[in-house]
């Protein structure tokens, strides 16, 4: 219900959500001060920030959720 309601984002950006890979995954409202990562159709993670331009938020304040995988021992 929620992606219905916010409607098509101004920016989605390639991204990681711990270690995988989400291609056009971040979906970015700058203008309304969110960000979603989706995989699938569902909400993974939740950014609320004072609202800016898409370009603005991927320059600034994009956060990275990437983690690496370490080889075990």
């Amino acid at each position: 219900a929620l992606l219905a309601d916010l409607g098509e984002p101004e920016a989605k950006l390639d991204t990681h959500f711990g270690t995988l890979a989400i291609a056009g995954g971040e979906w970015v409202y700058g203008k309304r001060g969110i960000t979603l990562w989706v995989s699938d159709g569902k909400v993974l993670h939740l950014a609320v920030f004072k609202p800016t331009s898409a370009e603005d938020y991927e320059k600034t304040l994009a956060p990275s959720l990437r983690k690496k995988r370490r080889p075990l021992r």
